[in-house]
């Protein structure tokens, strides 16, 4: 398979670089896409469809071997799992609505707070909320690019943005680290 993958790359750094995380991380993506979908094949899918995606983002590693990468790799491989899940599931039943209320808070000054504070904080945060922070701000993606990774639009992905915000300037109210109203 690994063969199928350095095909579709073009330099031959591309393909060491590939190569690099294919065999660092791919035990971790199938880990982490068993833990979503609960069965094997489901999982291999996950992971192949996780790294064609890691093909279009190649350039955008630098490091194979950092914590910046292997956030990057888990945050598409749970994306794709998720998605995965979602469609299975929803063959299989019908949708729920989600009707989630909307609130309005004022952002924090972030740059008075320490640097632990918010990354304990932004940790607190639901997953999907965290992940668009993460690529985001983290990773530097542009919102296209983050709706690509995570298989929603650029609108959704701004919207996930804007919630994390509020959750995050909640979190950090609620533990007395800053006023947000």
């Amino acid at each position: 398979m690994l063969l199928f993958y350095l095909s579709a790359l073009d330099t031959q750094e591309e393909r060491k670089k590939f190569e690099e995380i294919y065999k660092k991380y791919g035990k971790l993506m199938k880990y982490v896409a068993y833990n979503i979908l609960r069965d094997d094949s489901l999982a291999e899918d996950a992971v192949h469809n996780a790294f064609l995606k890691l093909i279009k983002y190649i350039d955008r590693i630098d490091e194979v071997n950092c914590h910046k990468t292997k956030s990057f790799v888990v945050i598409i491989t749970e994306s794709v799992s998720k998605d995965m899940y979602v469609k299975r599931k929803r063959e299989a039943t019908l949708s729920i609505d989600d009707n989630e209320q909307e609130m309005v808070v004022e952002p924090p000054d972030y740059d008075s707070l320490d640097t632990h504070i918010i990354a304990d904080a932004i940790g607190k945060l639901p997953e999907i909320y965290r992940d668009a922070l993460v690529l985001k701000y983290v990773h530097q993606y542009k919102d296209a690019e983050i709706g690509d990774l995570l298989g929603i639009s650029p609108t959704a992905v701004r919207k996930r943005l804007q919630r994390a915000k509020e959750k995050l300037a909640l979190i950090l109210g609620e533990e007395g680290e800053v006023n947000v109203l």
